[in-house]
Formats: structure tokens, C-alpha cells, sequence
């Protein structure tokens, strides 16, 4: 190959590549994907960009001692090498390690920056360029930069159909108001009344179908729609909540609290209520999603607190950093994580656990409740230990509104 040809010479495109893939038959593709490349562009400018990436094209060019590998451009940000079926599987894999380990990174000297190159490569029959993007932007492993994907992926397909069938379903509940508050009560084991509840998020689509919130919301989240879901499910429960006389807990996760609009969104909701109505809210922070801005979190809750709102801790019992958050936040409820909870009547040191919580939460004065308690002997053993509150299927699965009972009944028949 002539190596002092101009880089953009003979670099054929996507639309090459289909016209060539008729009688190419090509079934390997080696993409190579400039790491940062766009802040790279923003920051550095057009035509600094176009010599770093003619620069990176002509290095690896060099490599490209074999007439049967095709280079095209694919994007902006990155090209392809592509080879046909007659091509061996195991000298192409070769020349794409080869290619990973003297080009992975491509330094210019004239401008003093480095390109990285990421290295994806797809071998098998079907649209191997539509499969590689799919693969790329599903990549859960963000630290490595050699990747080696399948293109029979059947399950991949059945994700990503999934997931995109998903945004039309919140989007459409936002649009059509399908937001669904369901509501677990809380028993209190002193006087056997429910006097709170927990408020859980579903989604219905059109034909009335109930989404959990396991099915959407963490692509709610990578679609950025979460805090649009939060804030409509926080409205509805207050409006539903503003004159029963029953305290209603509603989560919060680090997404929630790290946006400083949705922070801003809460706190004017709640001045639209009255104390006694925040005096029966309780927000509960999700320790599953961990807070990295504790300044911020304390801020916000004071904020909540002078309004009149209770805090409660969820998840208490699953990692160590829990007794930071209980020493920081100095909850008024903690919520015990389920793990401690499971089988507790069969299992010693778990009740001896709960014990201890016990103790612990006598000690700052805050009340405890437990959670996914499923059945009598997990029942008795939480009243043993003298936990104050139940939740769990057990007394009752998470309800419609419409289904709560009234504040003054008692839970006689388990559901």
C-alpha cells in the first residue's frame, strides 16, 4: 500500500461500504472509535480535529499491508476496517490486536494531544454495522477498549425492542397522565392500625396495562425522563394525600436530590400545602443510589424539615455506609432492609441484628419498620424484637387508591 497517500484519498464511506458488501460478502468489522472525540472538536476546533483524525486514519493505514481489509469512514468520530467471508477469522483477530496494540493511541506532536482509539469488533452474518452501534451503545464496561461482539445476539435484540418499547410507554404515561400511585400500608404493631403507607410508582399504558418500576425506571433514567416521572408522581400523591389524616412515604433517590431544579420543584410544592399536611409526608432516601454530596443532601433536608416534613432512611442493613447516613441525617424512621428481614425467625443473627438496630434507633430517637415481611414467623420475631412497623405482603399487597381502607378500619384479614 502507497503510505504517502493523502489520508482522506480512497477512504470510502458507508455508502461504499453497502455497494461493496454485494460482492465483498463481508461478515468482520474491526470499528475504531475516537475516545472523547467530540469534546475534543468542541474545545480544539474544526480543522485541529480534521489533522488529529487524518493523522490517527494515516497510522493506521500504515498497518494495512493486505488488499483484502477495506478502510472506510464511518462517522465524525470513527472509522471501520472490514474484511469478507474468504478472509480468516484468526488472521483478522490478529491484525485487530495488532492494530489495538500500535495504534491505540495516536500522539500529535504539532498540537500536543493524544487520541485515544477504542477497538469494537463484530464478526457474523446480517447487518454487522447496525449490530456494532447496537452493541456499542448497550457496552456496560466502559473501561475496556478492545471489545469482540457477536452478531447473533438474539437476546441483545430482545433488550433493546424492550427498552425502546418502554420509552413510547413513559412517555405516553406522561403525556396521557398514566402515572399510577399505588399505595402499601404500614402496620402498626402497638395498636394493629394502619396509619401510613408507602407510595409506589406503576405506569398503564393504553390498553390498562401496569408497568413495575423495575420494567421502566432505569430507562426512564438513560432517557433522561426519570425526574419528569418523580415530579408527577410527587404532585399526585400530595393532592391524594392533602386531607386524609394517614402519613404517606414517598422515595427519593440521588437522582432526585443531585437536580437542584427538581430540589427547587419540591420545596415550592410544599409551600402550596399546609404544615399539617407536611407533617404527615415522610421522604424516604434511598440508599440503593448512593448521595455523593452530603453538604447538599443536608441542606435540602433542612429545608424539608422546617416545613415540617419527617425524614426516613431506606434500606438500613445493606452496606456500612448506612451508619454514615443515620449519623448525618438523624432520620425519624429508618426502613429495614429486606436481606435482615427474610427468614429472620429461622436465622439467629439476624434477629440478633435487629436487636441491635433496635438499640440503635431507641438511641437517636427515631422508629423502625420493617420490610418484605412475608409471613407469621417473620411477623412474631419483628414484634419480639419490638420494631414498631410493618410492611410486607404479609398484611397487604401495594394497593390502588381507590382500594385504600379507611383510617380508622383495622387489618383483621391478611391479604
Amino acid at each position: 500500500m502507497n503510505q504517502e497517500k493523502n489520508p482522506k484519498e480512497d477512504f470510502r464511506n458507508v455508502v461504499s461500504y453497502l455497494e461493496n458488501d454485494k460482492s465483498e460478502h463481508y461478515n468482520k468489522i474491526c470499528m475504531i472509535s475516537i475516545e472523547k472525540g467530540s469534546l475534543i472538536s468542541g474545545r480544539k476546533g474544526t480543522k485541529i480535529w480534521e489533522e488529529l483524525f487524518e493523522q490517527n486514519v494515516s497510522q493506521v493505514r500504515q498497518l494495512l499491508d493486505d488488499p483484502a481489509l477495506h478502510l472506510y469512514y464511518y462517522d465524525k468520530w470513527s472509522f471501520f476496517l472490514a474484511a469478507g467471508k474468504k478472509y480468516p477469522e484468526s488472521q483478522f483477530m490478529l491484525k485487530a490486536e495488532q492494530m489495538f496494540q500500535e495504534c491505540g493511541y495516536c500522539f500529535c506532536k504539532e498540537h500536543n494531544l493524544t487520541v485515544i482509539n477504542n477497538f469494537h469488533i463484530i464478526i457474523g452474518e446480517g447487518n454487522l454495522l447496525e449490530m456494532i452501534q447496537l452493541c456499542m451503545s448497550t457496552e456496560k464496561d466502559e473501561n475496556k477498549r478492545f471489545q469482540v461482539y457477536s452478531a447473533q445476539n438474539d437476546e441483545l435484540i430482545r433488550q433493546t425492542d424492550e427498552q425502546l418499547h418502554m420509552t413510547t410507554v413513559i412517555s405516553d404515561a406522561l403525556v396521557n397522565n398514566r402515572i399510577i400511585p399505588y399505595f402499601q400500608p404500614i402496620r402498626d404493631n402497638r395498636t394493629k392500625e394502619i396509619r401510613k403507607y408507602e407510595a409506589l410508582m406503576r405506569l398503564s399504558d393504553k390498553d390498562a396495562h401496569i408497568y413495575m418500576p423495575g420494567q421502566f425506571l432505569e430507562v426512564a433514567k438513560d432517557y433522561h425522563l426519570y425526574l419528569q416521572l418523580s415530579q408527577k408522581m410527587i404532585r399526585k400523591v400530595l393532592e391524594l394525600f392533602r386531607d386524609r389524616d394517614e402519613c404517606v412515604f414517598l422515595n427519593l433517590s440521588a437522582y432526585d436530590i443531585a437536580s437542584e431544579e427538581n430540589r427547587e420543584f419540591i420545596l415550592k410544592l410544599l409551600s402550596q400545602f399546609p404544615r399539617e399536611t407536611c407533617e404527615r409526608i415522610a421522604f424516604e432516601i434511598l440508599e440503593s443510589e448512593k448521595v455523593t454530596d452530603y453538604d447538599q443532601l443536608m441542606e435540602f433536608l433542612g429545608a424539608l424539615r422546617s416545613r415540617g416534613v419527617k425524614i426516613a432512611i431506606d434500606d438500613f442493613g445493606a452496606g456500612y455506609s448506612n451508619f454514615k447516613a443515620i449519623i448525618q441525617v438523624n432520620p425519624d424512621f429508618i426502613k429495614i432492609d429486606g436481606d435482615l428481614i427474610i427468614d429472620c425467625d429461622k436465622d439467629p443473627m439476624k434477629k440478633l441484628c435487629l436487636q441491635a438496630i433496635t438499640e440503635l434507633a431507641r438511641g437517636i430517637d427515631a422508629e423502625l419498620i420493617a420490610e418484605h415481611v412475608e409471613n407469621d414467623g417473620e411477623q412474631q420475631t419483628i414484634e419480639s424484637v419490638q420494631i414498631e412497623y410493618t410492611q410486607g405482603y404479609y398484611f397487604s399487597k401495594p394497593l390502588p387508591y381507590s382500594s385504600l381502607k379507611p383510617a380508622e378500619s383495622e387489618v383483621e384479614v391478611k391479604e
